[in-house]
């Protein structure tokens, strides 16, 4: 194995990670060729920008396995963006009654309309805002803060990853939280409606309501969206960033 070949392993087997678990290329359907061409295409690119430690030849293999493994939790880190929106996508959904598209196509179950329709605006508005440029950007600077993947798995660097993967829960409140506060206090009057009338029928009466006014809602709630995303992405490079700056003072 020679020089070359030895510089431009661990970089491509980080950007091969990150590709694999990053947020746009893993939830799209894209083929595993397609992201191997642009790890590849990247790390040509980026290669003679970034200095890494050349790994002896005997360990070789657990050098790459840990760039692969950091790489990979770059891209995961990220991607809680999209599972964020998804989720939200998934709990207004239900609420306001698209849900009934699962039990009319039961195949369609695993990836609900509202999850996917949540996570494909999302991901218009991240190539929309130039985020994807930053997403390039951040991961050059992994190799500037960070040379070479070691000792990973620490304390320090678990806890900022639990403390990422938690914002999931509350990404997904702010992206839903606007449809979600108007159409339950909606089943509310409905409810309270039904035990005070329950000759009416409440059931064939609010249905349509919930479907116009979450799509009204959602439509409202859409317009937030620029803003959360790019503050809730802002955070996540912060985590980013401590998690490079904590392993590269335990070199």
């Amino acid at each position: 194995m020679n020089v070359n070949v030895l510089h431009f392993a661990p970089i491509l087997s980080r950007f091969a990670a990150f590709f694999i678990a990053s947020p746009f290329f893993s939830r799209l359907g894209i083929p595993i060729w397609l992201r191997a061409v642009l790890a590849i295409s990247l790390t040509i690119f980026l290669a003679p920008l970034i200095k890494v430690e050349t790994p002896s030849s005997s360990n070789v293999w657990v050098y790459l396995l840990l760039e692969a493994t950091l790489g990979y939790l770059l891209g995961l880190i990220f991607s809680l963006l999209w599972e964020a929106a998804s989720l939200a996508g998934q709990l207004v959904g239900t609420v306001a009654g698209f849900s009934i598209t699962e039990l009319l196509a039961p195949t369609s179950a695993t990836h609900p309309l509202w999850g996917k329709t949540f996570v494909l605006l999302l991901s218009v508005l991240f190539f929309s805002l130039d985020l994807h440029h930053a997403m390039i950007k951040i991961l050059h600077e992994s190799f500037l803060l960070l040379p070479h993947a070691s000792d990973i798995f620490n304390q320090e660097t678990l806890f900022y990853v639990l403390k990422a993967t938690s914002r999931l829960f509350y990404y997904a409140f702010y992206y839903s939280a606007f449809p979600l506060f108007i159409l339950l206090f909606l089943i509310a009057i409905l409810a309270l409606t039904a035990r005070i009338l329950p000759e009416l029928p409440i059931f064939w009466m609010g249905f349509p309501i919930q479907l116009f006014l979450g799509l009204t809602t959602v439509m409202i709630a859409v317009t937030f969206f620029p803003d959360l995303l790019q503050k809730n992405f802002l955070e996540l490079t912060v985590f980013i960033q401590k998690i490079m700056v904590e392993l590269g003072l335990s070199l």
